[in-house]
């Protein structure tokens, strides 16, 4: 059994990534924005707030992982929520991840990610990438197209679209990330995978 520290394991693609873990008899941990938001893990998965200000505390969250499954991001600019805040606190938690010896990042990225893009979502998604490779960690990138699945605001329960084959089809699929990124766990080689060998 290996220990796993899921960000958002309360949120939507996190919540598929910590189901499959436990099924298979590993120990989850998440670090989150929303510690008392009602999931279905019960005491299965330990809660910890995201330290991002607090960068010893942060790096105590993260002590005795093997592997950090990283899907904190921002869709959007809201209020004081930014793609800028996002990338700075997604480096801390990559530095707080190295400082504390995790052994793996497996990290969700976008397809196409470019620091040449003048949309900051694909911008930002590309200087993490370097981020990321830049502590030296072993990981893995996976850059889908879109998420979606059962309750995703994107497809599945979009409106007015209501039912269709492409809502039907994506509700079948639901768990494919979780299956993904399980799968990316016990490699021990660096790599990155793009949208169509998802």
């Amino acid at each position: 059994m290996a220990t796993y520290v899921v960000t958002g394991a309360f949120g939507y693609s996190g919540r598929f990534i910590t189901q499959r873990l436990l099924d298979r008899g590993h120990a989850v941990r998440t670090l989150t924005a929303s510690p008392d938001r009602t999931h279905p893990f019960g005491e299965r998965v330990a809660v910890s707030p995201f330290h991002f200000d607090e960068p010893e505390a942060l790096r105590a969250s993260l002590a005795g992982a093997d592997v950090l499954v990283n899907t904190y991001w921002v869709r959007f600019d809201h209020g004081s929520f930014t793609h800028d805040l996002a990338i700075g606190n997604t480096r801390a938690l990559f530095e707080a991840a190295r400082s504390a010896g995790v052994g793996r990042v497996v990290h969700v990225s976008i397809t196409n990610p470019s620091a040449d893009s003048p949309l900051p979502y694909f911008a930002g998604k590309a200087e993490l990438e370097r981020a990321l490779a830049d502590t030296g960690l072993p990981h893995s990138v996976l850059r889908p197209a879109v998420l979606f699945g059962r309750r995703d605001i994107l497809v599945t329960d979009s409106q007015p679209a209501g039912s269709t084959a492409l809502t039907r089809w994506a509700a079948e699929h639901a768990d494919s990330l979780g299956v993904t990124y399980a799968s990316e766990l016990a490699r021990h080689r660096d790599r990155i995978r793009e949208y169509d060998e998802l």
